[in-house]
């Protein structure tokens, strides 16, 4: 199927396409196809127009799309794609209840937010930078931006199951601050690149991996803060538990370069593998710190 008009496109009935669906709206206007019985078994693909809706009783496969508004994909399948997706506004993919979608061509760009609001799976690849929210998945989540920052602007993030942000630029940051994320799974921060900063919220309890940064690293949890990977930071260390929860950096093979805060929580206990600072830090419980060099202090250290 292919549609081609100075207008918009959309339908008032069932589309069964066995093959690929090409739209081309004209400039500014919109392609609706969202009969809730459509079922597009090729690929579907825009090459012009602003926004894209899309809906499909079964899977879908998205093809090389430019649009200049919003992507809305729901399907009762799985989401993927087989061309690069340009999307100047935000994208909202909903497959199926256990069904995942997988957005990972390498030149795909997403300009808006991208979200997710079902599925178990969420994987997702931007050429440049890529900004994520809402997102509610039962599964793992895998972000990757190659030649910019991941950022969590869009509405929180819930994920069920494993989190893996990955920014390959050269000092590119990772921050995914939303104020009501929660992370149930492990979460890694990598970049091929080198990381410069990170910074996370969490509305559960957070554990580091394995984190090298040449950059600060700032995490915000609900409940405790740990680690069960070493963490090797160039710059600052904040870290913020709930109240009356601790934060445990123990790892042997730690190095904080620059100073070490905390701004709540119970006990804080960190261990160096070199010398540390500590920077302002207020808790209401127990200081323990452990240097293989000396042991400073740059901010006031209130310790309940």
């Amino acid at each position: 199927l292919s549609v081609t008009a100075a207008g918009a496109i959309s339908d008032s009935g069932a589309l069964l396409i066995g093959g690929t669906t090409t739209v081309a709206p004209g400039a500014g206007n919109s392609t609706t196809l969202d009969v809730a019985t459509n079922n597009f078994v090729g690929a579907v693909s825009a090459t012009n127009g602003a926004n894209l809706t899309l809906v499909d009783a079964n899977a879908i496969d998205l093809g090389a799309t430019t649009i200049t508004g919003n992507l809305s994909v729901t399907a009762a399948g799985a989401i993927s794609d087989s061309g690069a997706l340009l999307i100047g506004g935000t994208t909202t993919v909903a497959p199926g209840a256990g069904n995942s979608t997988t957005l990972d061509v390498a030149t795909n760009n997403f300009v808006g937010a991208v979200s997710a609001t079902n599925g178990a799976n969420l994987t997702l690849v931007d050429a440049n930078g890529l900004d994520l929210g809402p997102v509610t998945i039962t599964g793992d989540l895998a972000a990757t931006a190659t030649l910019g920052n991941i950022t969590n602007t869009g509405g929180a993030l819930g994920i069920g199951g494993n989190s893996t942000f990955t920014a390959n630029a050269a000092g590119a940051s990772i921050t995914v601050n939303n104020a009501g994320n929660a992370f149930t799974g492990t979460v890694a921060f990598a970049g091929a690149g080198g990381l410069a900063n990170v910074t996370v919220v969490d509305t559960t309890a957070f554990d580091l991996q394995a984190l090298t940064l040449t950059g600060n690293l700032s995490v915000t949890a609900a409940g405790a803060i740990s680690d069960s990977g070493a963490l090797l930071i160039g710059g600052t260390t904040t870290v913020a538990p709930g109240a009356g929860n601790s934060t445990t950096l123990d790892v042997a093979t730690n190095n904080f370069v620059g100073a070490v805060s905390a701004t709540n929580g119970a006990n804080l206990t960190l261990v160096d593998a070199n010398a540390i600072d500590l920077g302002a830090t207020t808790i209401t419980g127990n200081l323990s710190v452990t240097a293989a060099g000396a042991i400073s202090d740059s901010g006031a250290l209130l310790i309940g």
